[in-house]
């Protein structure tokens, strides 16, 4: 009991050790905090907004942004704030979703490679050399194509195209761990494998992988906003920001507003992301403890 008492009170402080230091990058906490103004904005759309995303008025179409209508109106006369609002938990959604399912996949093909080696390793470094030789957009944009457009299709389409970034990070993670004392250990008194992995390898692997996993939101972002974009990924009526940028470019010129405020909302959470992702990753560096 006092041996497990000790070890939670342990990782209680590395917790905090990490969160002090992540506090103390300003461009961190500025990222952290405007991706929750994002993430609360697409939870609490239904009270922020103040009309219906999906109601049309003929006598508002194209209307520019006003004190009624802060993002003014789209080509059906829509009201383009709350669409951005509700577009966010697609956009966002997508992201975070198609991260951890490619990160997840990664986790597994990743520990079978760098834990067991040589035939295994060979078998699967040689399939994410194959995933890898195609650009992660393009890979996208085929299986979107095969499988059509969706929600569901795209989280798909997103997650294929990330996760040889993740297996190979945590090969080479793993590949480390295996010299550690511990797993010798867990060898010695005739643990299974699935245990040591799961028990012992993996959770030694969280630092690496929650900084890669927080990077990747960015990326995978900008992608479901290019697979809707080109008519891919999720489409109109659902309001994700790719499709609204889709929907308002042939009007860039008269009526920019339908562009440039999905376009900020894009690149503001990506950019969000990214940070996060440098903060977390200078946070849970071994080097900076001292």
């Amino acid at each position: 009991m006092k041996q497990e008492k000790t070890v939670k009170a342990k990782k209680t402080n590395q917790t905090l050790e990490v969160f002090k230091r992540f506090c103390k990058n300003p461009l961190s906490v500025v990222g952290f905090l405007i991706f929750l103004i994002f993430v609360l904005a697409a939870i609490f759309a239904p009270f922020i907004a103040k009309y219906d995303y999906t109601t049309m008025n003929t006598e508002l179409i194209f209307l520019h942004p006003n004190l009624d209508h802060l993002f003014g109106c789209d080509r059906f006369g829509r009201d383009l704030f709350a669409r951005v609002l509700y577009g966010g938990r697609y956009s966002i959604a997508l992201g975070v979703l198609g991260t951890i399912f490619a990160t997840l996949i990664g986790m597994v093909f990743g520990s079978i490679a760098g834990f067991f080696g040589q035939t295994a390793d060979n078998i699967v470094m040689r399939i994410m050399d194959i995933l890898q030789a195609i650009p992660g957009i393009l890979l996208s944009m085929v299986i979107a194509t095969v499988l059509g457009s969706g929600f569901v299709n795209t989280i798909i389409a997103l997650s294929v195209g990330a996760i040889p970034g993740t297996c190979r990070m945590l090969r080479g993670t793993i590949l480390q761990i295996r010299s550690n004392e511990y797993i010798a250990a867990a060898e010695s008194i005739n643990c299974s494998k699935f245990r040591i992995i799961v028990k012992h390898v993996i959770p030694n692997t969280f630092a690496p992988v929650l900084v890669g996993a927080t990077m990747g939101i960015g990326g995978t972002i900008m992608q479901a906003a290019s697979l809707s974009f080109i008519g891919l990924g999720v489409q109109q009526p659902t309001p994700e920001w790719g499709a609204l940028l889709s929907d308002g470019r042939n009007y860039i010129t008269l009526h920019p507003h339908l562009i440039i405020f999905p376009g900020l909302a894009i690149g503001l959470v990506s950019l969000a992301a990214c940070l996060m992702g440098d903060g977390f990753r200078d946070a849970m560096d071994p080097k900076l403890k001292k």
